[in-house]
Parts: structure tokens; C-alpha cells; sequence
């Protein structure tokens, strides 16, 4: 989506070959007709998995569930770039994008950049860049972790970028 005020309801789930972006100012939501459900979005290209699958989400683009507390936007990339010591990174969030948004990459890198935030990022890899927030709210459905809410996880490696 490449245009100012657009808003994309999302009535099932979407299935991209390729990358997506979205930016200035669109509005991605899921349709109040799912109910308490929630929809995904997934960019992959079987046959180019390390330059494909790329989301970025830019320019104030917000993402909002269908009403019901229970409803989110879930984002998906198959790429893999980064677990193969490529420097593509699957999910980039950045410049105030926000909203009730679950990002999930489970072999590529999430970067959450410039007053952003989101509902739950699942990664190979996450990068936390200038003041962006990432929030963890009690109570999500275990859509993402074996455990559920109170799953838990480590830190293998910290390193501050400049």
C-alpha cells in the first residue's frame, strides 16, 4: 500500500509472494465481521528465501484488531536471510508506526526503529533501536510461545550498537 489514509480491512488471511510494505499513515485492520479472531499476513517466496519475504512498516501506519480485545494483526515473514548471515532484515518497523500488531519471523531479523510500538515480536533475531517499545501485555492467547503468557526466554547475546 503506497498511498496516504488508506485503510485495509482484512476479512482472511493473505498470503504474499514476495515483500510488503506499508506506510504514510495507511491503516491496516482486521474486519469487525471475524469477531474476537485475528488475521494473518504472511510474505514468502519459496524460491527466494533469503532476498524475499520482506515487510516494512513505515510512516505512522497503524494496525488495529477488529474491536474485540482479542484481535490483532499478525504479521508473517518467511525470509531468512539472517539466520543464514545474510543482512536482510525480515520485519523492519520504524518512524511511529504503531498499533495491535504481532510480528513473527521465526528465521529472519525484526528491527523495531523511531517511536514504534507493537504487541509481540517473535524472532531468530530482534534489534531494539531509539526509543521503540515493545509490550508484552498478560493474557495473549499462546499463539507464538509453547507456554503462553508465561513462557519464558534468555538472553544468549547483548551488544550495544551505535
Amino acid at each position: 500500500v503506497d498511498k496516504k489514509d488508506i485503510v485495509l480491512t482484512l476479512t482472511g488471511m493473505v498470503w504474499v509472494k514476495g515483500n510488503i510494505k506499508f506506510e504514510k499513515e495507511s491503516t491496516i485492520r482486521v474486519s469487525p465481521a471475524i469477531g474476537s479472531k485475528s488475521v494473518v499476513v504472511i510474505a514468502h517466496d519459496p524460491l527466494d528465501e533469503l532476498n524475499k519475504g520482506l515487510i516494512d512498516l513505515v510512516n505512522k501506519s497503524q494496525y488495529l484488531g477488529s474491536g474485540s480485545p482479542n484481535s490483532f494483526v499478525m504479521l508473517v515473514s518467511r525470509n531468512s536471510s539472517s539466520e543464514n548471515g545474510g543482512d536482510k532484515n525480515a520485519i523492519e518497523m520504524k518512524n511511529d508506526a504503531t498499533g495491535e500488531v504481532i510480528l513473527y519471523s521465526n528465521h529472519g531479523n525484526i528491527v523495531v526503529n523511531n517511536h514504534t510500538s507493537l504487541r509481540e515480536a517473535t524472532a531468530y533475531k530482534i534489534e531494539l533501536r531509539n526509543d521503540s517499545q515493545l509490550n508484552y501485555k498478560a493474557g495473549l492467547a499462546s499463539t507464538l510461545f509453547e507456554t503462553g503468557p508465561g513462557g519464558s526466554w534468555a538472553i544468549k547475546l547483548w551488544k550495544e550498537v551505535q
